[in-house]
């Protein structure tokens, strides 16, 4: 009777050690959705900045063409061409025009890429949150193995049987 006691207390604790491994691991895998939902998260602000990048596009656009059509309306009104006030056209209405859309243009690509690595970034997080969790168990199992083989008092009460051997 006395010889099963520390057996089990090795028991007991080689079973505390599995459940230990066991929360380890599902902390990993919690963490890991944790960051996958982030990543989801940051996805969609990001493509929402990037369509309001591209709403601001279409806002600059829609400016210079009434800006263009004034220009010209303006120019019929008083007669004149508007073809002969190509300088003026080109320096005071199309290029800052230009210029507006493509800084509206880069902040739509800059959110887009932005967006799509911090989406990577959080992915690649939550697979190592899921690897150190599962790094963790093992290392808690292993340790529950070792320390159960230390506190057991296996003697071996069974003889051989091979030829030869005690029986």
């Amino acid at each position: 009777m006395v010889e099963i006691i520390p057996t089990i207390a090795a028991v007991i604790g080689l079973g505390s050690s599995m459940s230990a491994a066991s929360k380890q691991n599902k902390a990993g895998q919690i963490g890991k959705q944790r960051y996958e939902t982030q990543a989801e998260q940051e996805r969609i602000k990001y493509s929402f900045e990037a369509n309001k990048a591209r709403m601001q596009t279409a806002e600059i656009i829609r400016r210079g063409n009434e800006q263009m059509a004034s220009a010209n309306a303006g120019s019929y009104a008083m007669g004149v061409d508007p073809s002969s006030f190509g300088f003026v056209i080109n320096t005071q209405l199309l290029s800052p025009l230009v210029n507006d859309i493509i800084v509206s243009d880069v902040n739509a690509q800059l959110a887009e890429k932005s967006g799509q690595a911090q989406f990577e970034d959080l992915m690649l997080a939550g697979q190592q949150a899921a690897l150190s969790g599962g790094v963790a168990a093992l290392g808690t199992a292993a340790s529950g193995f070792m320390n159960f083989a230390s506190l057991a008092p296996f003697t071996p009460t069974s003889r051989s049987i091979a030829p030869g051997g005690n029986y």
